[in-house]
């Protein structure tokens, strides 16, 4: 099974340096590792798509038909305001 997982993060800048590219394609990484860790799962496959923005990464989950496809974004609240 294939898990995809649209993943607020990262840049969607071509021209970014070096060190930025690098940062993104480690995040990638650990959240992929943190995931397949997470689920203790050999069967199951993790891909981390990183869309920048949480607006577009929001247009990327709705606009992909996966039947395992999941959003991952962060919470920009208080933790107080968590359960809002």
């Amino acid at each position: 099974m294939v898990i995809i997982v649209y993943a607020e993060g990262g840049t969607l800048d071509a021209k970014s340096s070096a060190i930025t590219m690098n940062n993104v394609a480690s995040l990638r990484e650990e959240l992929n590792r943190f995931m397949s860790e997470a689920l203790g799962r050999d069967d199951i496959q993790i891909i981390v798509k990183l869309s920048g923005g949480y607006k577009n990464t929001a247009k990327e989950f709705v606009n992909s038909n996966g039947e395992f496809t999941y959003l991952y974004v962060d919470l920009d609240r208080l933790p107080e305001k968590r359960n809002e």
